[in-house]
This record gives structure tokens, sequence and C-alpha cells, in this order.
């Protein structure tokens, strides 16, 4: 026995999830929401190419609205991370585990170093 509560799955209801008469989700919930954790290390593409991933978020502490996304163009440990805005995100694919650009690969390289030591949030310019 774990010192944590379980919770049967048809009893929890999470925001923008109506709960049906039978207790289970209903048929109307939006399939389109997903939790940050999920897009998490999503690859970025941008054209043809795959530019980074998807390492982190920022996000407006009010209105929990997702502000700018932290996109890392290299490799885990020498990859420059740059800030993508969320209306550069043309679509994003949750059976590819992709978000696709409307920016290009230039752009990318082009971009400012996100410091997040320095709060530097100079977004990914077209």
């Amino acid at each position: 026995m774990s010192g944590f509560p379980i919770v049967s799955e048809n009893s929890i209801s999470y925001p923008g999830e109506a709960m049906n008469t039978t207790g289970g989700k209903s048929e109307h919930s939006d399939i389109h929401l997903r939790s940050v954790q999920a897009v998490l290390g999503y690859q970025i593409q941008a054209g043809d190419e795959i530019v980074g991933q998807v390492i982190d978020f920022m996000m407006d502490d009010k209105s929990w609205v997702i502000g700018q996304l932290v996109v890392n163009t290299g490799n885990r440990f020498s990859g420059k991370k740059v800030v993508l805005l969320p209306s550069q995100i043309d679509r994003i694919s949750y059976e590819e585990s992709k978000v696709f650009v409307t920016v290009t690969k230039e752009a990318f390289d082009q971009a400012p170093a996100y410091d997040a030591d320095r709060a530097s949030l100079s977004p990914v310019s077209h």
C-alpha cells in the first residue's frame, strides 16, 4: 500500500472535459487538448527539416496562456536554445510527435540564443 490515494480513471474530470451520466468522459471532450508534458521532446519541423525539439514552455502565470516555447536547436548538450511563439506554429502532429512551424531553418540558425538567467525573450523571426 502506498501513501498516495488511488483514484479510478473514470472518476477524474479535467478542465475542458465534461462528465457523462455514466461517470466516464463525455463524447464531446476536446480530444485536441494535451498536457504540455506530453509535448515536451516533440521535434520541431521547419519545411523538410527537423530543426530541434521542444524543451520548455513559458506561460503567463495569471491566464495560463502559453506565451513561448523553448526549443533546443542542436543535440542535447551543445544545442542553442531559442524561443518560438505559438503564432509560428502551423500544426502539431501528436501521432508523429512533431510541431510543424511556419519559420525556416535559417531563421532558427539566426535567432538569438535564449538565456534563462537573463530572460532574453527574443523569438525566432520569420
